[in-house]
């Protein structure tokens, strides 16, 4: 996309599109890349996506590391609904099954979200973490 701001005014503009945000992190030795994908889907003809890579210090624990993820994943729904006056899905790497351990933080990850107004969406339905997932590699 040659400049992020004006395909989001273009795409919304039209009810087309849907809008999506999802971050991921993978902790190396000494660092932890974090990715946050957004992605604008047209039901039918697949998504576009623009990705944000960044390297950050390790995390002390999974529990900083998702709160990490999904304030990231606020910060730019809050910077796509400023641009578009849309409100965008907050895909959030947290799964709603009992005996993965990103379940522990469900309730708050899900929090988090609905308290800044937008919806969540979480594992196994979270399709935009998965693609900020492929651009932590």
């Amino acid at each position: 996309m040659p400049c992020l701001k004006t395909t989001l005014e273009k795409t919304s503009a039209t009810d087309k599109y849907t809008f999506h945000v999802g971050t991921d992190s993978k902790p190396f030795t000494d660092y932890t890349i974090v990715s946050t994908a957004i992605c604008l889907r047209q039901k039918g003809s697949g998504v576009l996506v623009a990705y944000r890579r960044v390297k950050v210090d390790n995390f002390k624990s999974l529990a900083e590391r998702l709160l990490f993820e999904t304030t990231e994943s606020i910060a730019v729904a809050q910077m796509i609904e400023d641009i578009t006056g849309r409100s965008p899905l907050v895909h959030a790497d947290v799964n709603v099954k009992d005996e993965t351990e990103s379940n522990k933080m469900l309730a708050t990850v899900e929090g988090m979200i609905q308290g800044m107004g937008f919806e969540p969406i979480c594992k196994p339905n979270a399709w935009a973490a998965d693609i900020a997932d492929m651009f932590t590699r």
